[in-house]
């Protein structure tokens, strides 16, 4: 059994080796690589570049899915902004 299916669907989202936001709606498993355009963020535009699973609710990486990003808004690899520039404003 996969630590997703044990454990909710907790995705704790880092940024820069900061802890940035937490969610339990999105019930997709990203992967390395995968592109995210986040809302509740500004509409900022990341990669992700590695995702960990952790069954610890007691460490510093608590129970859940944890997904460390790397914000690409306003470089050559934002995709989305680079095509649609009027609607992706930074």
């Amino acid at each position: 059994m996969k630590v997703e299916d044990a454990q909710p669907w907790i995705n704790n989202y880092w940024v820069d080796g900061e802890w940035a936001w937490q969610d339990e709606y999105y019930h997709w498993p990203v992967q390395k690589g995968d592109g995210l355009i986040v809302a509740k963020q500004d509409y900022k535009r990341f990669r992700v570049v590695d995702v960990w699973y952790s069954d610890d609710n007691h460490g510093h990486f608590d129970i859940g899915r944890h997904i460390f990003l790397e914000e690409v808004t306003a470089t050559s690899d934002d995709r989305p902004g680079n095509t649609a520039p009027s609607y992706f404003r930074v």
